[in-house]
């Protein structure tokens, strides 16, 4: 056959199969020879047949007396090998790697063709896991999953195989069967032993699937009712909707303890001294550790109860004027009116003072929150002109309601002025200080419009702090009267 000038021969190269079945040839001519060197290997303990795997071919009839033609190879342990064995072992040992090799290259295209149906299933079919609204695994994680437990399916198949392999060419030839008599039956023994263990765990692990189930239901099943009381579909006389959300927080992590309990003595190794003796130590640990925690726990519940606030209410706790951004279970968050967050332990909440300024008041059709200020005139201003200064400053504030009317009240007389508040409700308790400030600017804008003084409160000295005064005054008298007695007679 004549080639066109511009193609050029291309040698044949023998393909990889044709190298691994040589290397395999090789290796079984080579493995009386290395175990003949090796005396170990003949002196191996005899061990139960292996589970892994039955032999790819049976045994050869052991030959009592070699063949006067055939000239016995060197022999230990009273078995002696004749070419003839090793060359019936080696031609088994051929045959048995084609048939690997022909078993691997049937697998890889079987998974193979798997992994195309897989992506044109993930591509096309596949839909993520929802529930209601929620989703909960996406189509992209599932087809991810799915390849996944393929490769391990198709590495699982793959050393059984092998393995298979290994222990028929060992047991192919005298020298070396006990090896795989003694490997494999060890391997196949522990095997058998964690597949006898799973067998007799299955009653547990389905009472644990029970349970797991029970539970799942269950705790959906309180989320959806108190789901339903908060949006008053469901009514429970005495039952507040604001307690709702939080209840069944505590319904849930309730019913969650209970199923642990029950499903503590099913679970593998509960019973031994280890799991045991780690179960009490974690105990000790969180019960002497978190004392603090567990207080601030219980207080965030008990005031989840009281009403004390809700979130978005203006409240003052330890001196801390804020917005409530959050009523956790450990802390109540609080956001000022200079934009700083304040957290508060529950536990110094709950034994605190709580000054709640009502924002929330529309919810509760209750009367708006009071704004007030004090202000301070002499005698000799007039208390009706006092009185209509203030209310007309307080309407003139912004945010304050006309009804109900501000209203002003005598609140103490002392020696050189009177002191009056002017009290008004507000539309927006959250902007108290800045109604507050607003509120003294315009009534100083109206004094100054009719010439009339404000004054300021004296501070009037401690009776204490005169006696401590007049006490120290009269030490230095006596002390300087001494120094002039002993040091100028």
């Amino acid at each position: 056959m004549r080639l066109s000038k511009n193609r050029r021969a291309v040698p044949l190269k023998p393909s990889r199969h044709f190298w691994v079945l040589l290397l395999a040839v090789g290796i079984s001519l080579l493995l009386p020879t290395i175990s003949n060197a090796t005396p170990q290997f003949a002196t191996l303990p005899y061990v139960a047949h292996s589970v892994v795997g039955a032999s790819l071919f049976s045994q050869a009839e052991p030959v009592e007396q070699p063949s006067p033609d055939v000239s016995p190879l060197p022999f230990i342990g009273g078995q002696p090998t004749s070419v003839q064995e090793l060359i019936i072992g080696a031609g088994k040992t051929a045959i048995a790697t084609i048939l690997l090799m022909l078993s691997l290259a049937l697998i890889r295209r079987v998974f193979y063709i798997v992994k195309q149906k897989l992506w044109v299933l993930n591509t096309t079919r596949m839909r993520s896991i929802r529930l209601g609204s929620r989703e909960l695994v996406s189509a992209e994680r599932i087809g991810q999953t799915l390849t996944r437990i393929t490769n391990i399916t198709r590495i699982l198949i793959i050393l059984t195989l092998v393995s298979v392999y290994l222990n028929s060419v060992l047991s192919f030839f005298p020298q070396t069967s006990s090896i795989s008599e003694g490997i494999f039956s060890t391997i196949g023994a522990a095997l058998g032993q964690i597949f006898g263990g799973f067998l007799s765990y299955i009653p547990n692990l389905i009472f644990l699937f029970l349970i797991i189930v029970i539970a799942f239901y269950a705790l959906k099943f309180v989320q959806f009712l108190f789901e339903e009381v908060d949006k008053d579909a469901v009514s429970i006389p005495g039952f507040d909707r604001e307690w709702a959300t939080p209840t069944a927080r505590i319904a849930q992590i309730l019913l969650v303890a209970f199923f642990a309990v029950v499903a503590f003595p099913y679970l593998p190794g509960s019973g031994s001294d280890a799991f045991q003796g780690v179960s009490i130590f974690l105990g000790l640990l969180i019960s002497l550790g978190s004392s603090s925690a567990i207080s601030n726990i219980i207080a965030g519940i008990l005031l989840t109860y009281t009403r004390a606030f809700r979130i978005g209410d203006k409240v003052e706790i330890e001196g801390v004027i804020g917005v409530v951004l959050e009523k956790g279970l450990m802390v109540t968050r609080l956001r000022t009116d200079k934009n700083r967050f304040v957290s508060i332990p529950n536990a110094n909440v709950l034994s605190g003072k709580i000054t709640n300024f009502r924002v929330n008041y529309k919810l509760e059709e209750e009367t708006p929150p009071v704004v007030f200020v004090e202000v301070y005139f002499t005698y000799d201003v007039p208390w009706e002109k006092v009185y209509s200064i203030l209310t007309e400053a307080a309407l003139e504030t912004y945010d304050i309601l006309p009804y109900p009317e501000p209203w002003v009240e005598h609140k103490a007389f002392q020696d050189d002025y009177i002191v009056y508040e002017v009290n008004a409700h507000t539309a927006n308790p959250q902007r108290t200080e800045r109604i507050r400030s607003e509120m003294r600017r315009r009534v100083h804008a109206r004094c100054q419009q009719l010439n009339i003084l404000m004054t300021t409160p004296t501070p009037e000295p401690d009776e204490d702090e005169n006696r401590t005064t007049e006490r120290q005054a009269n030490m230095s008298e006596r002390s300087f009267d001494d120094m002039k007695e002993h040091h100028y007679p």
